[in-house]
């Protein structure tokens, strides 16, 4: 009786669980603007994310983080021939390369599709005093009041910011409104309504969500 209690258990979790995938489409898309690696990495997130999707809070951020720490940096200017651009997400793993923007914002939306509450998520503006220059990190605060965990390219180890001594705060934004603005600055066309807004970053970024 057990057993059959705990296999009913399992399908009901697998069946209630989201999934996660990219149209074919989109992938051609993306095949056919960067290449064939670029679609491999896209797929390898697809199937990073599918597999967290009941994961604990702890191995998310640890499994987010990595994953995109393995991208290279560049620069902007070596990526984009600009000196300041934010990349989305497919952008992002579509080049292969990218700064710390990329990196903190691509943290950002993959942990938000994969259920971590986007008030726990804060674009963190710092300066980094290893290489004397301004820096961006993806923060996690367990709570508003709590010291963050910060998610960082420059350091694997996902630390307090209490504990890193070369980072020193400027200031916290809210991760869509900074990139949508960003965006808008740039010139790029951005939808003007919260709601609109927000789904036509999750068309950008390529991976949907299915329940």
């Amino acid at each position: 009786m057990q057993r059959v209690v705990w296999i009913v258990c399992l399908l009901a979790t697998s069946l209630w669980s989201k999934s996660f995938y990219i149209a074919e489409t989109d992938l051609r898309t993306l095949e056919a603007t960067y290449g064939t690696q670029a679609a491999t990495r896209m797929q390898m997130l697809v199937k990073l994310m599918n597999s967290l999707s009941d994961a604990s809070l702890k191995t998310k951020l640890i499994e987010v983080n990595d994953f995109f720490n393995a991208i290279a940096y560049k620069s902007d200017a070596k990526v984009w021939e600009q000196s300041d651009y934010w990349a989305n997400r497919t952008e992002f793993v579509g080049k292969g390369m990218g700064d710390c923007e990329d990196y903190a914002y691509a943290k950002y939306f993959t942990l938000a599709q994969l259920e971590v509450e986007k008030e726990q998520l804060r674009a963190f503006y710092c300066q980094s005093t290893t290489y004397n220059e301004a820096h961006m990190v993806l923060a996690f605060y367990s709570k508003k009041s709590d010291v963050p965990f910060l998610l960082d390219n420059y350091n694997p180890s996902i630390l307090p910011a209490t504990q890193r001594a070369d980072i020193k705060p400027i200031k916290v934004y809210n991760s869509d409104d900074l990139f949508l603005a960003k965006i808008k600055k740039m010139g790029k066309a951005v939808p003007e309504s919260k709601g609109d807004a927000l789904d036509w970053l999750e068309a950008i970024h390529m991976i949907r969500s299915r329940e």
